[in-house]
């Protein structure tokens, strides 16, 4: 195991623990920024054997710490009390830039998973994905390399996973002050009470 993996393990394992002994009720959210277990941020297009075989490695470790606190949670017994989700508000531009990388923009495809998990489907709208097309956002052509606003907000994201925590509404306006701008559109629906 290379230093890396064993250190993305040490990490997953210690909030394992805590889950499966009730010893938090709600990981701080700050903190949890720490369990990052494989770099995804794009900065340049993958262009190489080696850049395919790096990238390769961390979706193998990423799939093999998953599988395992899967089937940890479920010999326990707290496969419904564990949900693993990613979440960015962060995107890149579909188009490459000058420089064989890629500028920032909005929107992405988040991942939630586990036994509380209303799954098997997918929820917002998935944009056209043509350069200048109908959802790509920008006045000027030079704007408009593939930036797509996102049907949800992380806001509603996070309130539908914090309800499942346990928050309450006023609870949620508290730490998501932005939520109150999506009406009755608090809840995406993805979580099992």
């Amino acid at each position: 195991m290379t230093q890396t993996a064993a250190h993305d393990w040490e990490l997953w394992s210690t909030t394992a623990r805590l889950v499966v002994t009730d010893t938090v009720e709600l990981i701080d959210l700050n903190s949890a920024n720490g369990i990052l277990v494989a770099g995804s941020l794009t900065r340049r297009v993958v262009l190489g054997p080696d850049d395919v075989a790096v990238l390769g490695d961390s979706q193998l470790r990423v799939a093999s710490l998953i599988r395992t606190t899967g089937s940890d949670a479920k010999a326990q017994g707290v496969a419904d009390r564990v949900t693993l989700f990613t979440q960015s508000d962060f995107g890149r531009t579909f188009a490459p830039n000058q420089s064989s990388g890629t500028d920032h923009a909005w929107g992405n495809q988040q991942l939630v998973m586990g036994a509380a998990v209303a799954g098997g489907t997918a929820y917002g709208r998935y944009p056209e994905l043509v350069i200048r097309g109908p959802d790509d956002v920008g006045t000027a052509d030079w704007e408009r390399e593939g930036r797509w606003i996102p049907t949800q907000s992380v806001d509603q994201y996070a309130a539908t996973l914090l309800r499942w925590w346990g928050l309450t509404e006023p609870q949620l306006d508290q730490a998501l002050p932005n939520l109150r701008n999506f009406g009755s559109a608090r809840n995406l629906g993805f979580m099992r009470a």
